[in-house]
């Protein structure tokens, strides 16, 4: 599978869904791993010739914005509502360092 170099949380956990489809057997599994290799700072925006640039530019700056929101304010400050339910796991597990107890 070519997975083309991109900054867009979307787009990556979009990929990662893919994967897990292709893969997954539906036998219980208690961890899947996805490692990221050859991570560079975005330098310049390389728009998409399928949208328009004014949705890149706003998904863009949004996604700037949460960044810096958890930066200023930790991951926790912004959620997927998700996270917020019984099950959810996101504000556990942003205790932990690199998935374990530190």
């Amino acid at each position: 599978m070519k997975i083309y170099p991109t900054s867009s949380t979307a787009e990556i956990t979009e990929t990662c869904l893919q994967l897990f489809r292709r893969y997954y057997d539906g036998r219980p599994t208690r961890q899947k791993t996805i490692n990221c290799g050859k991570v560079h700072y975005k330098k310049e925006l390389q728009l998409n010739l399928f949208e328009a640039p004014e949705m890149m530019l706003h998904r863009e700056d949004l996604e700037t914005v949460i960044d810096k929101i958890r930066e200023r304010y930790g991951f926790t400050s912004l959620l997927h509502a998700g996270s917020l339910l019984k099950d959810g796991t996101a504000i556990q597990r942003s205790h932990l360092v690199g998935g374990h107890k530190g």
